[in-house]
């Protein structure tokens, strides 16, 4: 102990000896290609003392790449500097005796592939660096069960989301690529590739085509997601085979593969079921379907086949050619509920509530086509060809009763029954040529569209008036064939005037035939007033220009868009034989500014001016009262209508902490939108609509999106909105009323959302709690200051033992303020699922049970300022299922 004392005191003689003397070292870390300062770099300083001891420290860069270190004078200091995908340097120096402060100046880093998967200190990894205005995101880092699918990886990248079925990146629309090219089928590669064959992911945005060619950039960048693929998985299948079994007696089977390959990707792919899932479209480029709901019988299959080559002469983009062929049949019923009050000025609102029974049967072939060549090294042709059948039968049965929502006293009543068939052929043809010069472009492009339509049914309704309790039986049926024609073309320039400034011009003429002949028959006699002829022509000239400046680290792209539109309609209808023609100008201006301030930092805005001319059909005097309880009117005084437009969004991005940070700002301003107008009948309760130019309306927006890691496998995601919007509408007219009375709707949307997520090792726990309250408060006092709040917490708690995998999510749901009483409730829906694995972990058993406790709803809600409306549909929810899963990809050897 005394000996362990002594060392002590000397080491404190020492550095109180050496403190006088201590140099101060500072240093700068950099990027050695793109001299970008490089943020949290790794810096360890082992300090040798002579004939003593070596002490080590570690020194952290800050987000300029600077860092600074203190050592005792007349020390051997050695330097190891590593950052995550850079090749780690190692330099020596000595410290001074007197005392000074030593710049060491820049240290350059070599970026290395091969090191991407380090790790760093205390053993975690870095979600992600910037490699100078790069993305570089370490798979590695990212907590990844087996079996997963790239498209898994990226949903969990930070500053990535999905809106709309579509992946966005900031905010902004998001391409893949493979190893540097584009990818050959974007949905295969996002949907069969599994993780491990990635080496790494990269986001930037890419420049176009345009601007690689001619140095000039044009401000049509894409925000590009650049996934690397290990050696070795190239050229070979992916994809699984699985079958599904439900205690609801419902099936479902399915073989989803893809081969893999720069030139020859083959895709196939089956599904057969009857199942709360429907595949709609599934070819090499794209895939979309639904689920949740009531089950499909359906049966799908589709095949498709890519080949891709480089000419002799250098090319960005490879050639290809592309051609998928499928059928897809399904059976699904269907039964849904809405009630709908509509308001009325200073009086009780009336109240209508429907049921409907649906069952719809589909078949449709289609058949695609798609090709890019390169003609020369300045000249390439893109051409597309599309055909599809389909046929269509629906039946349909709704329920439908309206009354006073306070009395309850009965207005009216009907069931209407309905019988619907349609056949349809559609086919497309579109060409592009494009040609290259030194400083820009000229493309040449023709489009040729073509539809058939046979669209006939019959209905049979029944209605009952208890004002005057008188019933009628209405017979109907129709006969409907129609088609459309049109034909396109347009002419593209661009052109750089400087190396900072860079015309578009867009020409776009399209002329298009639109012919629909109705027949209508009641009670088996020709319903001439009902029955029309109706033909629409029209031509449409378009002339897009824009202009991209680029000063430094702006940008700046104002737009014009002038467009032309003639015109005509002949529509024959009973007594009513016209025919009506228009031409109207319309002019959309547009700026658009992006400010990118420095690295992971940019600020992005953009203001817009937009008209929207109302459909010429609507433009004329016409009744249509083929349903006597919603009558339709035409209105020959109906006008454009305007928008303006403004956002402004900053995005930000740093490497420590992997923080992401998101802010936007929205305005829009509507003058003379088009509003549906409704004249009540107190005696039947029937309402006649029109459409009418109401008072304008303004809305105010903003949101906040934050994510970063808090401490090692513990991420935080976190995200508020609030949207404050004004918008009028005309209260229903009750019998003759001629004046009209406004209804000012004032809405106050509030959303927030916090996420935490724990991954380590075999431990997975999310929660993620969700809040939303609609305010909405209304100029006429009969009508009531509605709050809707709706509460959702989900817990996702798993749990992996081995070759087992444990699963259980619990979710709770508070909803208030809803009319219809079944919508206020408190929800646990309970969910689990037990798996596990075999054969080499190739083969999965599943079995899992969806909503346990029998308590799950599906309901929707909307209201404006003259209707208030809750819907609901059914589904099929409280099963279980058992899964079993075989995957044929290439694994790691």
């Amino acid at each position: 102990m005394i000996r362990k004392l002594k060392y002590i005191i000397l080491i404190a003689a020492l550095c109180l000896t050496n403190v006088a003397n201590a140099d101060m070292i500072q240093g700068r870390v950099l990027d050695a290609e793109t001299r970008e300062p490089l943020d949290g770099a790794h810096v360890e300083v082992s300090e040798e003392i002579p004939d003593f001891c070596t002490m080590s420290t570690v020194a952290y860069t800050d987000s300029l790449g600077y860092f600074g270190y203190r050592c005792s004078g007349g020390t051997n200091l050695v330097f190891m500097v590593k950052f995550l995908g850079y090749e780690a340097r190692v330099f020596r120096m000595r410290g001074t005796d007197v005392g000074d402060t030593i710049r060491i100046g820049d240290i350059l880093l070599q970026p290395s592939e091969v090191l991407l998967n380090e790790v760093l200190v205390s053993g975690s990894q870095r979600r992600f660096y910037m490699r100078g205005d790069t993305v570089v995101f370490n798979p590695g880092a990212f907590q990844m069960d087996d079996g997963d699918r790239l498209l898994d990886l990226v949903l969990k990248l930070p500053g990535v989301s999905v809106r709309d079925d579509r992946l966005l990146w900031n905010g902004e629309p998001l391409k893949i690529r493979m190893n540097g090219l584009e990818a050959l089928s974007e949905e295969l590669l996002l949907k069969r590739l599994p993780v491990e064959a990635v080496a790494d992911v990269k986001a930037y945005e890419r420049k176009s085509e345009l601007e690689k060619r001619t140095g000039i950039a044009d401000g049509t960048q894409e925000h590009v997601l650049d996934v690397t693929i290990k050696p070795g998985f190239m050229d070979n299948w992916y994809g699984s085979v699985e079958a599904t079994g439900y205690t609801s007696k419902n099936y479902g089977t399915e073989l989803d593969g893809m081969r893999l390959s720069d030139s020859d990707p083959v895709m196939l792919f089956g599904h057969v079921g009857d199942e709360p899932k429907r595949v709609v479209t599934h070819t090499m480029g794209s895939s979309g379907g639904e689920s949740g709901g009531t089950a499909v019988r359906q049966q799908m299959g589709a095949a498709g086949y890519k080949h891709a080559w480089r000419p002799a002469f250098k090319v960005e983009n490879s050639s290809y050619m592309t051609l998928t062929a499928g059928a897809n049949h399904a059976d699904r019923p269907q039964s849904s509920w809405q009630n709908t009050r509509t308001f009325l000025p200073g009086t009780t609102p009336t109240q209508t509530n429907s049921k409907l029974y649906s069952y719809g049967h589909q078949f449709k072939a289609p058949l695609d086509f798609s090709s890019f060549i390169n003609l020369s090294p300045k000249n390439t042709l893109f051409l597309t060809a599309h055909a599809a059948y389909e046929k269509d039968e629906t039946s349909n049965r709704s329920e439908q009763q309206t009354f006073e929502s306070l009395t309850l006293n009965p207005v009216n009543s009907s069931l209407l029954q309905t019988l619907s068939s349609l056949r349809m052929f559609t086919g497309t043809i579109d060409g592009e040529l494009t040609h290259y010069t030194a400083k820009g472009s000229f493309t040449l492009s023709a489009s040729l569209h073509y539809s058939d339509t046979d669209d006939h049914g019959n209905s049979v309704g029944e209605y009952r008036y208890h004002q005057t309790a008188t019933e009628t039986v209405d017979k109907q049926s129709y006969d409907a064939p129609n088609s459309q024609l049109s034909i396109s073309g347009s002419l593209s320039l661009s052109h750089g005037f400087t190396k900072q400034a860079m015309f578009h011009a867009h020409w776009h003429t399209t002329y298009a035939h639109t012919f629909r002949n109705e027949r209508r028959y009641r009670a088996g006699m020709t319903d001439w007033d009902n029955s029309f002829r109706r033909a629409d022509d029209l031509w449409l000239n378009e002339l897009n220009t824009d202009m991209n400046l680029t000063f430094q680290k702006i940008t700046l792209k104002p737009a014009l868009v002038l467009t032309h539109r003639h015109e005509q309609t002949d529509y024959r209808r009973a007594a009513l034989d016209t025919l009506a023609h228009r031409d109207l100008l319309l002019v959309r201006p547009s700026l658009e500014l992006t400010w990118r301030i420095r690295k992971g930092m940019s600020l992005k805005s953009y203001l817009s001016y937009d008209e929207t001319p109302a459909d010429l059909l609507d433009c004329i005097a016409y009744t249509d009262d083929t349903n006597p309880l919603l009558v339709y009117q035409g209105n020959p005084s109906l006008t454009t209508s305007h928008t303006l437009n403004a956002n402004l969004r900053y995005n930000f991005m740093q490497t420590r902490g992997s923080q992401v940070l998101g802010v936007e700002v929205n305005y829009a301003r509507v003058y003379a939108p088009i509003g549906i107008v409704l004249q009540y009948n107190s005696q039947t309760g029937a309402y006649r609509s029109q459409k009418q130019n109401v008072r304008g309306g303004s809305s105010w927006g903003a949101s906040l999106n934050y994510e970063r890691s808090l401490a090692k496998n513990l991420l935080l995601e976190s995200s508020v909105s609030e949207q404050w919007n004004v918008s009028y509408g005309i209260l229903t007219m009750i019998d003759e009323q001629t004046g009209i009375c406004y209804n000012r709707q004032n809405l106050s949307n509030l959303m927030a959302r916090l996420g935490l997520v724990y991954d380590f090792n075999k431990l997975s726990l999310s929660s993620y709690h969700d809040f939303n309250w609609n305010r909405y408060d209304y100029s006429d006092d009969a009508q009531n200051t509605d709050n809707i709040f709706r509460y959702s917490t989900e817990l996702r708690l798993r749990y992996d033992v081995s070759r087992w995998t444990f699963t259980i999510v619990p979710c709770f749901y508070l909803n208030r303020g809803y009319v219809s009483d079944r919508m206020n409730n408190n929800l646990l829906v309970l969910n689990a699922e037990v798996s596990c694995k075999f054969l080499k972990n190739r083969a999965e058993l599943t079995l899992a049970a969806r909503d346990i406790l029998n308590k799950e709803t599906e309901y929707a809600s909307s209201i404006t300022a003259t209707t208030h409306t809750e819907s609901g549909r059914s589904f099929l929810h409280h099963y279980a299922t058992l899964t079993f899963r075989y995957v044929f990809d290439t694994r790691k050897k």
